[in-house]
């Protein structure tokens, strides 16, 4: 795990902006976590100020992961339609879907969160 996946994981935001400063890739994945990369593991925390600085710094809103989701998959999964909003300002592909065929609103669905399911039906 690298500095960057750590400070999103804990929502530690001074120790993400000094990796971003040094340089740190913030698309990296991690191999020893199904491809994750700091986006995914920002949006699964519900860190919605780690992921405006992630989105701001470069990372890619569509990084799939090794089953094919992408960060708002993880952003439904936890309810955090914060972070959900980001992505979709920033331009995220909400309709993509993962090795199952389950897209970001089927996930969402499927936890109850009934706000971010209204967000991207709302889209």
């Amino acid at each position: 795990m690298t500095q960057l996946h750590e400070a999103s994981s804990v929502g530690d935001l001074p120790s993400l902006e000094e990796g971003l400063k040094a340089g740190l890739d913030p698309n990296e994945p991690d191999i020893h976590w199904g491809s994750r990369t700091p986006l995914h593991v920002a949006c699964a925390s519900g860190h919605k100020k780690i992921v405006y600085v992630l989105l701001q710094a470069g990372a890619f809103p569509d990084s799939l992961t090794n089953v094919g989701w992408t960060p708002a998959h993880f952003a439904a999964e936890g309810g955090h339609a914060q972070c959900l909003q980001l992505l979709i300002t920033a331009g995220c592909n909400i309709t993509a879907t993962d090795q199952y065929g389950d897209t970001a609103r089927t996930i969402a669905a499927r936890h109850n969160h009934q706000e971010c399911v209204k967000m991207i039906d709302e889209i």
